[in-house]
């Protein structure tokens, strides 16, 4: 696969737009949701891993389930963008398990 066809830049722009909101909402300074999705799933929102990393911040599903996401077979919170930048940003999951 070539970069140009792995990078939809223009594709992630709304995405990217959406979690720059949510970061700014939860108080997270919002580079981390720019360079984040650029990284991890530069304009594929809802793609997959191979290793089972799914949703824009590319979470996998046993980290997901463990930190209060929905995985399931109807329900996949990962693929939500709004709960996934709650996730990504909340403090909580950091001290869950200390």
């Amino acid at each position: 696969m070539a970069k140009s066809e792995f990078y939809e830049h223009r594709k992630s722009i709304p995405t990217i737009s959406k979690a720059v909101y949510y970061f700014k909402e939860y108080g997270v300074d919002p580079w981390y949701a720019q360079t984040i999705l650029l990284i991890e799933s530069p304009g594929k929102h809802l793609s997959k891993s191979y290793v089972g990393a799914a949703g824009p911040f590319q979470i996998m599903r046993t980290v997901a389930l463990k930190y209060g996401l929905k995985v399931n077979k109807y329900v996949d919170e990962r693929s939500d963008l709004k709960r996934a930048a709650f996730w990504c940003v909340s403090p909580s999951r950091y001290h869950l398990h200390s």
